[in-house]
């Protein structure tokens, strides 16, 4: 198995194509039903003789009955009908099955009505894709405040469902912590109220560091069941506390911007990267997803092409 090692001397690692993650089992590393001890959820699809029944995407375990796809592709900044139906057919063409999205990308009703005419395409339904999104608190969002958002919770989630024209969404997070201790306690027993419902079929949270998820310990009665932080070689040190915690608590972690985001790219343009991507016949690109998926993580690289 090709097991990415970066010191913290490599920690100098933007959006990635579609065509740059092929989305199998082969990209990530050998196929194998062996768990990787660093990550208990993570879950292979083997018969009852420990064979791999050939699948296109690792799954991991988030909550009872919910198995998200190890990859996903993330829909920041894609916005408009034309857009999101040219990314959306290539990502699903190249095995994606994991489509995050958020209020604040203004792109649900896109999104809903590119998966009409492209699910049955590719002989799929609802229930062959997850759909990760996002409510925003009411100070995270330009003004006008975009809806919907915290303020209405639970008319809010609503709103998000009829626009992505769903019963149900995969995964439900807010975006970022509120400002106040009762404002943060009210969102997470909204969406501990979707959870019971069904309308989310997992909740949790992002951007929230240590002491908001101590916070949320006090009074829940579900534990967030996904964090989705910023996190690649350049935050690692300064995320090191928050992963630990996650894992201890058995909190998933989805990382965004794996690839970086600033220009240029100190990542994707990192020279000790190119000659690791060039040993293992990887791009560099490859190489960052699979650093952050061997630790446990989920990913969501995205693209605007």
């Amino acid at each position: 198995m090709v097991r990415v090692r970066l010191g913290k001397m490599w920690n100098i690692m933007r959006s990635l194509i579609v065509i740059l993650v092929v989305v199998n089992v082969k990209v990530l590393g050998e196929e194998s039903c062996q768990k990787d001890t660093k990550n208990s959820n993570e879950v292979e699809q083997c018969d009852g003789k420990d064979k791999v029944v050939k699948s296109n995407m690792k799954m991991i375990k988030i909550a009872e009955n919910v198995l998200m796809p190890e990859i996903g592709y993330g829909t920041w900044k894609v916005v408009g009908d034309e857009p999101i139906y040219k990314v959306l057919e290539a990502a699903l063409d190249a095995g994606y099955r994991l489509i995050d999205t958020a209020v604040v990308y203004s792109n649900h009703r896109s999104i809903a009505k590119a998966l009409k005419t492209l699910l049955p395409a590719h002989n799929l339904n609802r229930k062959d894709i997850f759909i990760t999104t996002k409510i925003p608190t009411v100070t995270s969002v330009n003004y006008p405040a975009i809806e919907p958002n915290l303020r209405d919770c639970k008319n809010g989630v609503k709103k998000m469902l009829a626009e992505l024209e769903m019963d149900y969404i995969d995964l439900l997070l807010i975006h970022s912590p509120p400002g106040s201790e009762e404002e943060r306690k009210e969102a997470w027993q909204c969406l501990e109220h979707f959870y019971q419902t069904g309308e989310a079929k997992a909740i949790g949270v992002s951007n929230y560091q240590i002491p908001h998820l101590e916070e949320i310990s006090q009074f829940s009665t579900v534990s967030p069941h996904v964090n989705q932080i910023l996190y690649n070689p350049l935050v690692a040190d300064a995320q090191e506390g928050l992963v630990s915690y996650c894992k201890e608590h058995k909190i998933h972690m989805t990382a965004y911007t794996s690839l970086g985001n600033s220009s240029p790219n100190r990542l994707l343009n990192s020279f000790p990267l190119h000659n690791i991507a060039k040993k293992y016949n990887k791009s560099t690109a490859h190489i960052l997803l699979r650093w952050a998926t061997q630790q446990g993580f989920s990913v969501i690289p995205k693209s605007l092409d």
